[in-house]
């Protein structure tokens, strides 16, 4: 049995999580300032503030899940390469041994 995983590809779609990052945080600091210049008692109607509150909880979350995500995916995209580097020449030295 063997595992492949294509690390080219893995490094290039994990190289575009921190511009997505970047694209949650700015809707989060425009949802912000939208909540911060509406008037308060437009705020009060219908829970609004309540909600935007929420809304904004659930971004930040979304934002750090992301920022995890990109973070565990390098350190593990480089364990994969040492593993790969270190099981290679593994099979070369026994490779060796074997034909002498």
């Amino acid at each position: 049995m063997s595992i492949h995983i294509d690390i080219p590809s893995a490094k290039a779609a994990n190289e575009q999580l921190p511009a997505i990052v970047r694209q949650v945080t700015n809707a989060k600091d425009t949802l912000s300032k939208t909540r911060i210049s509406i008037d308060a008692g437009v705020l009060e109607c219908s829970n609004l503030r309540t909600r935007l509150k929420n809304v904004q909880i659930n971004i930040e979350a979304v934002e750090s899940d992301l920022v995890l995500l990109h973070r565990t995916i390098t350190q593990n995209i480089a364990i994969y390469e040492e593993n790969e580097i270190r099981l290679e020449s593994q099979a070369q030295n026994l490779t060796n041994k074997l034909g002498e």
